[in-house]
């Protein structure tokens, strides 16, 4: 079968209308007329028309309709059949799929609130103190909840709206966030964030499971048009932060991330440590112990800001180097998830 989206082509697009809550552009079908159940699968893919993003499907040009719903989906699929909409994209959130968690919550009443208060001031460690310590899968996908997108997709179907299927991969379940807090985003501070490190093993491990299982169960369903990539923990391609998501601080800063920034550095600077040592200006820092810098200290008065924001900024070496590996490594880490399903469906 052809290759389907993830929507790379249109994902600003997509984005933005995340922000606004729904996505509309030209109409695909006539306002008001209900579309037909769908029965059979369908191929899709994004192509270039005039300097245009053009969705195709099963090799005919469809204009690009649709909802974001960030919940209430089920609402949301009825009201894009009842326009004549041609789809909705929906978030999945893994740690919702996740038996595990569901169960952990179900039988802990109120927990669920305690961790969200605690996260929500920053305090995500003790909140994992909290938590017991779980089995760790053989497969993730063995505890994921296939029965609850078994019906989604069916009454999508039923409907005659196609789905795009966004596995929200960067809010793992409580099972990973306990076993694996060295792989959490940090800050600067120390303070860690519900999101994953990019490129972590674990993150790579254990989501690679689940969307490989997710794609060999529903990439043959009538009401498939393609998977949604989910790059950050806001499904923006970005760090965690500021406030409003809890997360303060420049990120990353995880034992994690700290161990491939010195693999980043010994394949920049050729392994050869005279050449690190002469760019950071420090004798003393080799590629075994080179560390993210920090942030240079806030101006603290009006003047300080005034030559600060007219200045070069930040010069030194070792932040370049920081910020530019954070720059790769969030595009690596969406390019590896963006070929896996390519190389799926």
């Amino acid at each position: 079968m052809g290759r389907r989206i993830p929507l790379a082509v249109v994902a600003s697009a997509l984005a933005l209308a995340g922000a606004l809550g729904c996505l509309a552009w030209t109409w695909v079908r006539q306002p008001g007329r209900r579309p037909s159940p769908l029965t059979e699968p369908i191929t899709s893919y994004v192509r270039v028309v005039d300097g245009n993003a053009k969705l195709f499907i099963s090799g005919e040009p469809v204009d690009i309709l649709g909802l974001f719903p960030t919940n209430e989906t089920i609402e949301y699929i009825d009201k894009a059949s009842r326009y004549g909409l041609l789809f909705c994209r929906v978030r999945l959130e893994w740690a919702f799929l996740d038996e595990v968690t569901v169960d952990y919550f179900k039988r802990n009443p109120g927990m669920l609130a305690t961790l969200k208060k605690l996260v929500h001031e920053g305090r995500l460690r003790d909140a994992i103190e909290l938590l017991p310590d779980f089995p760790v899968p053989e497969d993730a996908s063995a505890w994921i909840r296939w029965e609850v997108l078994d019906e989604l997709l069916d009454y999508a179907a039923s409907k005659g709206v196609y789905l795009i299927i966004d596995f929200h991969y960067l809010t793992p379940p409580i099972w990973w966030v306990k076993a694996f807090p060295d792989q959490l985003q940090t800050n600067g501070t120390g303070t860690l964030s519900y999101m994953p490190t990019f490129n972590s093993p674990a993150l790579i491990k254990y989501a690679s499971q689940v969307i490989r299982a997710l794609v060999a169960r529903y990439k043959r369903h009538p009401a498939l048009l393609g998977w949604g990539l989910s790059f950050g923990w806001t499904v923006e391609d970005n760090y965690p932060g500021p406030a409003y998501y809890a997360s303060w601080g420049i990120y990353d800063y995880s034992p994690c991330a700290i161990k491939r920034f010195r693999e980043w550095l010994r394949e920049r600077y050729g392994n050869d440590t005279g050449a690190l040592r002469a760019a950071w200006g420090d004798p003393a820092v080799s590629f075994s112990n080179a560390t993210p810098p920090l942030p240079l200290p806030r101006p603290a008065s009006a003047a300080e800001w005034v030559l600060y924001l007219n200045g070069p900024g930040d010069t030194r070496r070792a932040w370049l180097d920081w910020c530019e590996f954070r720059l790769q490594e969030k595009v690596s880490c969406m390019l590896y998830f963006a070929n896996l399903y390519k190389s799926l469906d």
